[in-house]
């Protein structure tokens, strides 16, 4: 599913529609109050819980000066800056200056990955059949399972109705 196709907010993407929604999902951070219970449970399916990579997007603009001196990488077209700490470093490192869940985030054993795109409002979990019944079940938490062919571009939702070419104005 595609936020816009879903809600018909196709012009007006940022804007609430009372009685469907307050505001839209936040693009590019996953929301504290999904994050820690999410790094709840992928503690339990790692064997490196308190070595955990956090990748942040590079222009953020908290980020841009880099004042922690952190290590960098780069993707194609994003560089993030590097921290290392436990997995629940992910849901501990909002506030301050730090308004923003990590972008990338997966341990020292790589045994599952999550991803939150700047530019989407979903976050994706690579990870074993466990560790994603797990999530899937965890009541605190919106998700499914999906196949890894899935698209995730806004022309990508084949159930919900899609806007008439040029009419997008995200």
């Amino acid at each position: 599913m595609q936020w816009p196709a879903i809600t018909g907010a196709y012009r007006f993407l940022h804007n609430a529609q009372p009685g469907v929604y307050d505001r839209p999902p936040r693009e590019g951070s996953l929301p504290v109050q999904l994050a820690v219970p999410l790094a709840d449970i992928l503690r339990g399916h790692t064997t490196t819980p308190d070595r955990c990579w956090l990748g942040f997007w590079n222009g953020f603009a908290w980020s841009r000066d880099n004042p922690w001196q952190a290590s960098t990488f780069d993707v194609p077209n994003r560089s993030y800056l590097l921290f290392v700490g436990p997995v629940q470093a992910a849901a501990q490192l909002y506030g301050g200056r730090m308004e923003q869940s990590p972008n990338l985030w997966w341990p020292d054993d790589r045994a599952w990955c999550v991803a939150t795109e700047i530019d989407l409002n979903s976050t994706y979990v690579g990870c074993s059949d466990a560790c994603c019944d797990a999530i899937a079940a965890a009541p605190e938490l919106e998700a499914l399972p999906i196949d890894p062919r899935t698209g995730i571009s806004s022309d990508s939702d084949t159930v919900n109705p899609a806007p008439a070419r040029g009419t997008w104005q995200g």
